[in-house]
């Protein structure tokens, strides 16, 4: 049986506390320990126990929809793309028509 040092966060560690911990050891996993029997292990805590609470937080702070609407602005005639035989192209100022088509 091969066996791995494990290194062990107390339940009272914050997120931040054992991210760092995992981060300092290059481990995916702590066991976190008991207080009154250190050698106890009381559970696990993973990296993706870390990114599963942290993407809660996030959801928490990201509005579920977005406070302004933004609307497409209509490019005055100048801007307009006309079409002739087939090609989109831009007319050129001073050549819109009355009907707002272009002009040759």
């Amino acid at each position: 049986m091969i066996r791995h040092s494990s290194f062990t966060v107390w339940p009272d560690a914050t997120l931040r506390d054992a991210a760092n911990e995992m981060i300092l050891h290059d481990v995916g996993r702590l066991v976190v320990a008991d207080p009154a029997n250190p050698r106890r292990a009381i559970g696990i805590i993973t990296r993706s126990d870390l990114l599963r609470a942290q993407r809660r937080v996030l959801d928490d702070m990201i509005p579920a929809a977005p406070a302004v609407t933004w609307r497409r602005r209509k490019p005055p005639a100048s801007e307009r793309m006309t079409e002739s035989a087939g090609a989109a192209f831009p007319c050129a100022p001073g050549r819109i028509g009355a009907d707002g088509k272009c002009r040759p």
